[in-house]
Order: C-alpha cells, then sequence, then structure tokens
C-alpha cells in the first residue's frame, strides 16, 4: 500500500509540539530497555545521547497518529539501512498487488464474472501461473 502525504505537512509535523512529545515519550520508554543508563539503537544496540537518535516511522499508515508500536528508536546510520529496508518491503507489496489484479482480471476473463464463487483459487492460480509461464515464450513473427 502506497501512503500519500503532503511533504511539507510532514515536516510541519515533524516540528510541532505533538511530535516532539510523542519522540520523548518514545526516548523515555526506549531508555533502560537493554541498558541501565543510556538510550540505544534498537537495531545496532549501541548507546546514543537522545539528541543522536533518530524515530524511525515502521510504516506510515498512522502517519500523525502515530502509537509506539509505529516506531522505532534508531541511530542516523540504521535509520538509513531501515528506510532503504521499508522501500523494499513496499516495492514487494505493490509488486504483489499488481499480480493479484492480473490473475483476477485474468480469471475472470477466462471463467467469468463469478468464477472464484465455484471454482478452486489454487487450481486457478496454478493454471494463471502456467498462462503465464506460456506465455513468456510466445513469439510473434
Amino acid at each position: 500500500m502506497t501512503i500519500k502525504y503532503d511533504r511539507k505537512a510532514y515536516e510541519d509535523y515533524l516540528k510541532s509540539d505533538k511530535w516532539k512529545d510523542f519522540r520523548k515519550r518514545i526516548l523515555k520508554l526506549n531508555y533502560g530497555k537493554k541498558h541501565k543508563y543510556k538510550n540505544h539503537c534498537e537495531m545496532c544496540g549501541w548507546d546514543f545521547a537522545d539528541f543522536e537518535l533518530e524515530i524511525h516511522h515502521l510504516s506510515y499508515e498512522n502517519l500523525f497518529n502515530e502509537s509506539v508500536h509505529d516506531v522505532q528508536v534508531l541511530c542516523k546510520s540504521c535509520h538509513k539501512k531501515a528506510d532503504q529496508f521499508r522501500g523494499k518491503q513496499t516495492e514487494k507489496r505493490v509488486e504483489k498487488k499488481r499480480e493479484d489484479r492480473a490473475f483476477e482480471t485474468w480469471a475472470k476473463k477466462v471463467y467469468g464474472e463469478d468464477c472464484f464463487a465455484y471454482m478452486d483459487e489454487q487450481e486457478l492460480w496454478d493454471e494463471f501461473q502456467e498462462w503465464l509461464a506460456n506465455k513468456e515464450y510466445d513469439i510473434e513473427y
């Protein structure tokens, strides 16, 4: 799922009291979780001062209304890696949705609009995969 948001609104949000209070709360929850006296990066485990840590959104689904489960405390280096990973995961979800739509379209064209009501979905999927494989080898002259 692609979450769209206004970049300016996001930047303003990160400057807001609401975000600053939320960040403090997250850091307080993180404090002493693994280490007795310092905050730490939840990915690499290294200790950092609060100002060196960043709050990473695991997803943007609840942007502007995050819970503690939507974020994690990371150092700058790990935050960059986590953002790259989230981007790859998003690409995979988009590709899966595209594949699911293609499957549904194919099945309805071949067997009719109500085919999922009376046919085994796994058998349809297998047939769709076979059709795709054969389609890749179709050569027009």
